[in-house]
């Protein structure tokens, strides 16, 4: 059974994962601050952490700050080393598509993107500004372009995150989560691009690799169960493509252009987030061991998951602006099989990929 009707120009199948899409993105930002002026740093599910404000912790779980008191936040220096010179900020653009354009419009009146921009400025210090941005790309694409500082998200790149995942998913809700969480995923990627660009971090592997385990360790190190799916979804958006390319039939030379480009292939980055992800938590991930994630790999994963998440933390610490506490948290694999066995029930099987995989366009 389909799991949406389609249309030609697939505007209404679009317009309900993309909402998701926004609502999910904006989901990790109302964790990046604490949530809350008066929770402190060790709680909650900050990706990066915040200085926040001197008080008591509240015990009814994470709460969305206010604007007012975002800014406020976002003003302080807090616990960061580096000075704080620049602001993250939106920018919208104007499609031509009109499908793109419906998506553009329920942007700017949902205000989710200034909620983000918000939230990061209230946890990571940087030197100068930086404009986020979702757009028409002309390409399905998402990218950092250091010369305008900007982090461009693609609206071609949310339509084909639905069609990939439309293949696998079981229902619409499976389908949103898993564009959500996927879209959320290369964000964080780009932002990785961002810092290093911005920071003058150092990166002394392959980049592309470098921010795709940023990604993951702000996903399921800091925002709990949710981020985990995040994390999974943006793994099996690779496995889809993986899968995709062992049965395109492409030529030798075709594949040979895959294998110079900077990105991983697309198998390869599917396998290193399943480890990752299994790394962090190996006893509530043991199901994926061999379906599909090899014993052999499996075994190094917890110690390749300390590995980036201590270097990535070690890079960050003079940005953050609660000095790191939150992160410090959850740079080593967790204890005990705290919320059950097994991937996430909402996220799709991951696929069992039979061939050689490319790279997707970010």
């Amino acid at each position: 059974m389909k799991l949406f009707k389609r249309t030609d120009s697939h505007t209404k199948p679009l317009l309900r994962p993309f909402a998701l899409a926004v609502a999910l993105v904006t989901a990790f930002a109302l964790l990046v601050a604490g949530c809350s002026k008066n929770r402190n740093a060790t709680t909650g599910g900050a990706p990066f952490g915040s200085s926040g404000s001197s008080g008591s912790t509240t015990t009814s779980g994470p709460k969305t700050a206010s604007r007012a008191d975002l800014q406020g936040m976002a003003d302080q220096q807090g616990q960061a080393t580096a000075p704080d010179r620049g602001n993250f900020k939106i920018a919208y653009s104007e499609p031509q598509n009109e499908k793109y354009r419906q998506m553009n419009e329920e942007l700017k009146r949902g205000g989710s993107l200034e909620q983000v921009a918000a939230e990061l400025n209230a946890a990571v210090s940087i030197p100068e500004d930086v404009t986020i941005v979702f757009k028409e790309c002309g390409e399905i694409n998402a990218s950092w372009n250091p010369p305008t500082r900007t982090i461009e998200m693609c609206y071609e790149l949310i339509e084909d995150l639905a069609q990939r995942f439309s293949t696998v998913a079981k229902d619409q809700q499976q389908l949103e989560d898993a564009v959500g969480g996927a879209i959320t995923f290369v964000f964080f990627h780009e932002l990785g691009h961002g810092l290093i660009d911005l920071l003058k971090l150092p990166s002394t592997g392959r980049e592309e690799d470098a921010v795709d385990q940023l990604s993951t360790f702000v996903l399921v190190g800091m925002n709990g169960e949710e981020g985990e799916q995040m994390a999974v979804s943006g793994a099996l958006a690779w496995g889809i493509q993986y899968d995709r390319l062992a049965k395109s039939g492409k030529t030798a030379a075709e594949l040979d252009m895959l294998w110079a480009d900077e990105h991983s292939m697309d198998g390869q980055r599917f396998y290193n987030i399943l480890c990752w992800i299994f790394g962090h938590n190996p006893n509530k991930y043991m199901g994926i061991v061999n379906k599909p994630l090899p014993e052999a790999r499996a075994v190094r994963c917890p110690k390749e998951y300390s590995r980036l998440a201590n270097a990535w933390l070690d890079l960050l610490k003079p940005y953050l602006k609660d000095g790191g506490a939150k992160a410090a948290g959850h740079t080593e694999p967790m204890l005990g099989n705290q919320q059950g066995g097994g991937a996430p029930d909402s996220a799709p099987p991951p696929p069992q990929p039979p061939g050689d995989g490319g790279h997707g366009g970010h």
